[in-house]
């Protein structure tokens, strides 16, 4: 699995999300559904609002989306039914997570993050994994090359995480 760390900072989350944007890409949300139908985000404003129920989503582009994401159900503690996307099933898909900024007690911290894809994923339509195709991975490494652009690198707990320079100033971590 390709994946590159991050501590990205609530600024530059939205970067991620503004690029993914600006470049054609989609947004999906990773979250709890009411139906198997998942919400798809073209616009920054959109991308928000969910923000506020995830940090977690699945970036789609149409030079290299070529199925339907699955989709599950599950019954939750109250009875009712809800659906979420299956990973490495259908898309093929980039993650991107991020937990953005927040205090503990009184020191401002700068949550870990993500951005990763799978080499292969699930056909549901042919019944076989399938390799992921190099749009996707040119789309990553652009995502990538541009985050790592005037960054360190930090270690934390044995891992390596890049960190905009701009994030380090005022940082307590």
């Amino acid at each position: 699995m390709a994946e590159t760390k991050f501590l990205l900072s609530d600024s530059d989350t939205l970067l991620i999300a503004e690029l993914v944007i600006s470049e054609g890409g989609l947004l999906v949300p990773d979250c709890d559904y009411k139906e198997s139908i998942y919400v798809v985000l073209s616009t920054l404003e959109q991308f928000k609002e969910y923000r506020k129920l995830t940090n977690q989503f699945f970036i789609l582009h149409e030079s290299w989306d070529s199925e339907p994401l699955e989709m599950k159900s599950f019954s939750s503690r109250d009875g009712d039914v809800n659906y979420f996307i299956v990973q490495k099933c259908g898309g093929p898909t980039i993650d991107y997570f991020s937990t953005g900024e927040y205090l503990e007690g009184e020191r401002k911290r700068i949550g870990k993050g993500f951005l990763s894809y799978y080499p292969q994923y699930w056909s549901p339509k042919n019944q076989c994994y399938i390799k992921v195709p190099s749009e996707l991975k040119y789309f990553y490494n652009r995502l990538v090359k541009t985050l790592k652009q005037d960054s360190t690198t930090i270690k934390i707990e044995q891992r390596r995480y890049w960190i905009k320079n701009h994030s380090l100033k005022g940082l307590d971590n």
